[in-house]
């Protein structure tokens, strides 16, 4: 059952939204207000709860001007001292939604900051979190270095999100280590691939494209075909060039009939 909120905010919220994230009583804005409301939320209620995900949500929507507090939570600082024996389940939380906000809205300050997180000293779900993250935020060489000491991970689970995470930022290295779980996997390893590829916008076409080709899973394979495929055509009205230009690509790699229209 979710922990409430009123109380969550009377112990761990005063501690890190007041000391860490700055968000002083004196001359908080509105936009600050909505943030620390949220990241509240998310300490209070387990990782992908409703209610987390719902204020994961509502902070990548407010996107850009969140980013400031939530960096903020992956300040190491946050790792010592009686603050973290005494909330470190709350601390994982908000870390947790802190990682998963920033790759969702591209925050690349966030990079040296998220690659710290992905190291097995932390908690598989801010380490998840952080992995799926630091892709969205594009290449960086010291980023890159961290991702690629994952694949050697004991867990299949880091080295899966690993590999995701260097096809996203445009190294294909690893990539045989997600073809493998899609090939050779158990179901649950197999999709959890197929899933991450979905979620990996145009950097994830190539490999499904290849997968879909081999004969295997053809089904799963196809709806996430389509989902990639309907983002891209959206993706083709972004006002970014960079954005259009590999969505187009990824498109006629695709290479259907709801492909073709837009083009």
């Amino acid at each position: 059952m979710p922990v409430d909120v009123p109380a969550i905010a009377r112990s761990f919220a005063p501690t890190i939204c007041c000391l860490v994230l700055g968000t002083l009583a004196v001359g908080c804005s509105t936009t600050e207000e909505q943030v620390r409301s949220q990241i509240e939320i998310l300490a209070a209620n387990d990782v992908g709860s409703e209610r987390w995900n719902d204020a994961a949500g509502a902070l990548t929507t407010i996107g850009r001007p969140a980013a400031r507090q939530l960096v903020a939570l992956l300040n190491p600082a946050l790792y010592r001292g009686a603050d973290y024996r005494d909330f470190r389940d709350e601390i994982e939380k908000t870390t947790a939604g802190a990682a998963t906000v920033l790759g969702n809205i591209g925050h690349k300050a966030a990079s040296a900051s998220m690659k710290d997180r992905i190291t097995k000293v932390y908690r598989w779900t801010e380490r998840f979190a952080a992995l799926r993250a630091v892709g969205n935020l594009g290449f960086n060489e010291a980023a890159v270095t961290a991702i690629e000491k994952q694949l050697v991970d004991s867990t299949r689970v880091v080295r899966l999100l690993a590999s995701v995470a260097l096809v996203k930022l445009g190294e294909n290295t690893a990539r045989d280590t997600i073809v493998n779980a899609v090939v050779h996997g158990d179901e649950e390893l197999a999709e959890m691939a197929i899933g991450e590829l979905e979620q990996a916008n145009y950097h994830g076409v190539p490999t499904l494209v290849a997968l879909q080709n081999r004969g295997i899973r053809e089904e799963r394979l196809g709806r996430a075909l389509h989902h990639v495929r309907d983002q891209l055509i959206d993706q083709l009205q972004d006002d970014d060039p960079e954005m259009r230009r590999p969505s187009a690509a990824a498109l006629g790699a695709v290479g259907d009939a709801i492909a073709v229209g837009p083009l």
